[in-house]
């Protein structure tokens, strides 16, 4: 690994005192996770074994301007199609295509292509355990990953705050543009306590609103979220919170949710998480909602060393819908499912030396 040889922040602009990273230099990131499960009640396969997680990035920078790739593994059925490619393999999906650059001088940063989504970064940098589960936007499927786009981005002296204005198409990074209009989102970080260096604590919020549309007939998907996060060396914790109009191209859905969670940090040689979650699909009707429930520990390898890269994580992921909420309409039976998993990663990140 090379100090300081990494990608800047993937939501804002670098900061003006960041004299830290090296001036050109090659970067990688590989994620990958395996799976062991057993789902209740049993309904199909409901025990197995699964690849939770592959992804990998290669970035190169040049001073301030840089390239991002990354991809992520994908089934090519999809998750219950049978119709794939060479059968239903793992194929590799584009996820990020990249290019930016970090005009220092003033905290500006400018980026385009198949672009980070300014706002569920905001939430899975901190969260930082995708690979357990996914922030709740995606979770639930309100918010997409990726999408082709660009945005620009000022952080202040100091990182006191932050704005972020991104312009997509609005379909994500699996379908082209269906219509004319493209989503224009906004984003502001706030973080009160930035400029105090001792500080044990580092707090931080955030804000967002999206006028979107998604389909042929350019539906509405507008996007309101709020987001605190909590941020100490043992533990980070936060709530975010999203409300929606419109939805997988049905302007009449009204999606709303609430997300509490909490994680061991970066000091801790162990990996926790807790998670709280209550959603809905169609807010006022109230046999649309749904409840997820999450724990899950493990320790984190090698034990000594700020270098961590393998985990173990055992947990319990429970899910409780409403009638109308149920994977199956109306299947009283489907109303609750509770999934124990063991699972095993490792995650590499940082500078390759030629």
């Amino acid at each position: 690994m090379t100090p300081g040889c990494a990608p800047p922040d993937v939501v804002v602009a670098a900061l003006m005192e960041d004299a830290d990273a090296d001036p050109a230099c090659l970067y990688a990131d590989g994620d990958v996770h395996g799976r062991g499960f057993v789902a209740v009640p049993e309904d199909g396969l409901s025990r197995g074994l699964a690849l939770q997680r592959a992804r990998g990035e290669l970035g190169v920078r040049a001073v301030d301007a840089q390239v991002r790739i990354a991809v992520i593994a994908v089934r090519s059925g999809g998750a219950e199609g049978y119709t794939g490619i060479d059968g239903e393999a793992v194929v590799p999906a584009l996820q990020i295509a990249e290019g930016r650059y970090d005009w220092r001088a003033t905290g500006a940063a400018v980026a385009a292509g198949l672009i980070d989504d300014p706002w569920v970064m905001t939430l899975q940098a901190p969260y930082g355990a995708v690979a357990l589960a996914p922030p709740m936007v995606t979770d639930q499927g309100w918010m997409d990953r990726s999408d082709v786009g660009g945005w620009l981005g000022w952080t202040a002296p100091g990182g006191l705050l932050s704005v972020t204005a991104a312009a997509t198409s609005g379909e994500g990074a699996r379908a082209r543009e269906r219509n004319t209009g493209t989503n224009v989102t906004g984003v502001a970080h706030l973080r009160p306590l930035a400029g105090l260096e001792d500080a044990p604590v580092q707090l931080e919020l955030a804000v967002m609103g999206r006028d979107g549309s998604r389909g042929v007939d350019q539906a509405r998907d507008h996007r309101a979220g709020a987001a605190v996060i909590v941020t100490h060396r043992l533990v980070v914790g936060g709530v975010d919170g999203m409300l929606g109009w419109g939805l997988d191209g049905d302007g009449g859905l009204q999606p709303a949710g609430v997300s509490l969670w909490a994680r061991g940090g970066e000091a801790l040689p162990v990996t926790a998480l807790a998670r709280v979650d209550v959603a809905t699909d169609a807010l006022g009707a109230p046999d649309a909602g749904e409840q997820l429930l999450m724990v899950a520990a493990g320790p984190r390898f090698p034990l000594k060393g700020e270098l961590r890269p393998v985990t173990v994580a055992a947990g319990w992921q429970g899910r409780r819908y409403g009638i109308d909420a149920a994977p199956l309409a109306g299947a009283e039976a489907l109303v609750g499912t509770d999934l124990f998993f063991l699972q095993v990663g490792v995650h590499l990140r940082g500078g390759i030396t030629p």
